[in-house]
C-alpha cells in the first residue's frame, strides 16, 4: 500500500485518506481531493487505498455496526434511567423535607 504522505490531488493539495460507508465499499479507505468539500476549488481526484471488500467482510462489518447501535441504545436508556432515579430521589427528599420540617 502507498505511503499516506505521497498523494497529491489534481489541485496540488495533499489528498485526504477517508473511509467509505457505502454498502458496496463498507469500511474501505480511499484517497480524495483535499478540497472535496469546496465545489469551486475541489477536483475529482480519487484513488482506492484498500483492496476490494469481500462479501464476508461486509457482512461482519454490518453485524458489528448493528451491535454497536444496540449498545448505544442501551447506554442511552441506562443514562435516562439514572436521570429518572436522580429526579425521583430529589423529589423524595423535597417531599420528606416538607413533611418533617413543617411540623
Amino acid at each position: 500500500m502507498d505511503s499516506k504522505m505521497n498523494h497529491v490531488c489534481y489541485c496540488g493539495v495533499r489528498s485526504k485518506l477517508t473511509t467509505s460507508w457505502t454498502y458496496e465499499n463498507l469500511g474501505r479507505r480511499f484517497w480524495g481531493c483535499g478540497n472535496y468539500r469546496n465545489r469551486v476549488k475541489g477536483c475529482k481526484f480519487f484513488s482506492w487505498y484498500d483492496p476490494t471488500v469481500t462479501e464476508m467482510s461486509k457482512a461482519v462489518i454490518v453485524r458489528l455496526l448493528k451491535k454497536l447501535l444496540q449498545w448505544s441504545k442501551r447506554e442511552r436508556m441506562k443514562e435516562f434511567l439514572e436521570f429518572c432515579f436522580l429526579v425521583l430521589c430529589f423529589w423524595w427528599v423535597l417531599f420528606w423535607e416538607k413533611t418533617f420540617f413543617s411540623i
